[in-house]
């Protein structure tokens, strides 16, 4: 009869044994669940916050070419250098001498 008891005990020991270790076992996977959860949350408020600096970049972008093209208009730069350089506008035709022509009005004088 002691026998029989001994068989009984181990078994539910052995019992014992692996409802508790399943029990861990899902508490484990519980537990890396919700670490992958807190961790899938922060990467998607890190992609959100990308994508509004990267439509923040972008508009500053657009009005930064719109600038360019504005201040590289003719009419811009030529108020520019006449206001601001103090620049003359010259509507004269330009003449180019060659070295034959500055040679003969040098040797003229």
């Amino acid at each position: 009869m002691k026998y029989k008891i001994k068989i009984k005990k181990q078994t539910q020991t052995q019992n014992y044994r692996k409802v508790v270790l399943f029990m861990i076992v899902i508490f484990g996977l519980y537990f890396i669940r919700i670490i992958y959860t807190a961790k899938i949350a922060t990467i998607g408020e890190q992609v959100r916050q990308i994508e509004h600096q990267r439509s923040t970049l972008t508009q500053d972008i657009n009005l930064l070419n719109s600038e360019i093209a504005q201040m590289s208009s003719l009419n811009v730069i030529e108020k520019r250098a006449t206001e601001d350089l103090k620049m003359i506008k010259n509507n004269s035709r330009i003449a180019y001498l060659n070295l034959w022509q500055i040679s003969s009005i040098l040797a003229k004088n």
